[in-house]
């Protein structure tokens, strides 16, 4: 009868739940933000900016 046992979760507490959540969405904001500057940063040094700088000065 012990193998079976499965001891019942502790009910969460609103606020704990309230807590969780908004560490949570702090780690995504992170995660967005450094997703984003990333991008941007890589899109920079495959596209090059003087190139773009440069063609935008030469059709003035």
């Amino acid at each position: 009868m012990r193998a079976n046992y499965r001891p019942r979760p502790r009910p969460l507490g609103t606020d704990t739940a309230r807590d969780a959540l908004a560490h949570g969405i702090g780690w995504v904001t992170l995660y967005g933000t450094v997703s984003a500057w990333s991008l941007a940063l890589m899109s920079f040094l495959v596209f090059g900016g003087k190139k773009a700088m440069q063609a935008e000065a030469l059709s003035r």
